[in-house]
């Protein structure tokens, strides 16, 4: 499929008098030293520094860019570990543990509530460390920096893909638009499948420049995948940057009672009273 659909990186068209070895070498030097877009319409080739500006400098950097990408988008997990091991705590056996007593399932009657809310109160006055931390308090800020970091990275892995693809700021938009717009490669110049490269070759004493027409056929492929990722990406930063203010809201005093109140079932003065301490703690 990879060979009747993208057979080699590139193939360009060779003027009559290069030999296969002339033509295996043009191939390599325009994969190496990239090539440029000019559009069909433009009857002369532009000069020397307006090529160098339209260069396409990311074919073949592809599988190097997924995978930095995927690295980095592994960097959240790996602080989210270290700053478990640091505040002292491994939230999987936690959640593993509260699992199972729920399964168990438990009552606890007015009594009960006021019992439990004192033993956390001492606990939480004796589990204090020199600076008059609780280990509770970090762990949130933990979770705030792990989160915050996410979007970060998201945010700067959408940036690095704007500027390494060339295309300028919000590319997936614009390609996009581009393709239900019935606006082809050809006019965009957005992933080109036909592109333009020149080389040197040194005969007899003097020097030959040449520009040869060439074929990007992973380009087909190459636009579909990365605006694919790029509607990801904006998934994630959408979905990441809801989360963290909903995080936020969470530790507001009005929903931890209004929670509290919903699992204990409060109905009375007193027991919403006694849902507000029990907060506190």
């Amino acid at each position: 499929m990879a060979k009747q659909y993208v057979g080699e990186s590139i193939q360009c068209w060779m003027p009559k008098q290069f030999k296969d070895g002339w033509e295996d070498y043009a191939e390599t030097y325009c994969l190496i030293e990239n090539t440029y877009y000019v559009n069909m319409n433009e009857s002369n080739l532009p000069t020397e520094p307006i090529r160098e500006n339209k260069e396409l400098r990311y074919y073949q950097w592809v599988p190097f860019i997924l995978f930095v990408l995927a690295f980095v988008l592994y960097i959240p997990r790996i602080v989210w570990v270290s700053l478990q091991s640091v505040i002292g705590i491994n939230i999987s056996i936690v959640t593993s543990h509260l699992r199972k007593n729920a399964k168990k399932g438990f009552t606890m009657e007015n009594e009960d509530i006021e019992k439990k809310t004192e033993q956390m109160q001492y606990k939480k006055k004796k589990d204090k460390n020199v600076e008059g931390e609780f280990w509770g308090h970090r762990l949130t800020v933990c979770l705030l920096v792990t989160k915050v970091i996410s979007t970060i990275v998201i945010l700067l892995s959408m940036g690095f893909m704007d500027y390494f693809m060339g295309l300028g700021p919000f590319y997936g938009w614009t390609v996009t638009m581009d393709v239900l717009q019935g606006r082809q490669w050809q006019q965009s110049g957005t992933f080109p499948r036909v592109t333009f490269c020149d080389f040197q070759i040194r005969e007899l004493g003097y020097v030959n420049n040449w520009s040869l027409q060439c074929v990007l056929m992973v380009n087909m492929f190459n636009e579909k995948l990365f605006i694919a990722l790029w509607w990801w990406y904006v998934v994630l930063a959408i979905l990441s940057i809801y989360d963290i203010f909903r995080f936020i809201f969470r530790f507001t005093v009005y929903h931890q009672i209004s929670f509290i109140s919903s699992i204990l079932t409060c109905t009375g003065d007193n027991e919403i009273n006694r849902a507000k301490k029990f907060s506190k703690t």
